[in-house]
């Protein structure tokens, strides 16, 4: 049956992961309804939020400078801006070296 599968003379090799069985676990765990639920109802706030960091206004998916350090300032200042718009948003404040919801 050599001849129908491969046209090699060693015949054909088929190679294992070396971690193959910890695969298979993740996968017979990711079966569970129970974690489908939870990955179903993390998974839309993440998307949403990576949606938020490469939006258009801020260059969308391309880097805006050039150079890997400067690359890496604009995506600091940027995960920056959104997270004190969203403090903003969820009317957080600090006050008195603490973080609250208390108004200035």
């Amino acid at each position: 049956m050599r001849t129908s599968c491969t046209t090699s003379s060693s015949g054909r090799t088929v190679t294992i992961h070396a971690r193959e069985e910890l695969l298979q676990a993740h996968k017979a765990q990711q079966r569970d309804p129970r974690w489908q639920e939870v990955y179903t109802g993390t998974r839309p706030k993440v998307e949403r939020k990576i949606a938020h960091f490469v939006r258009r206004s801020w260059g969308g998916r391309r880097a805006r400078v050039r150079g890997q350090a400067r690359i890496a300032t604009d995506a600091d200042t940027r995960a920056a801006a959104l997270n004190w718009s969203r403090l903003a948003t969820l009317g957080v404040n600090f006050l008195g070296g603490t973080w609250t919801t208390a108004p200035p």
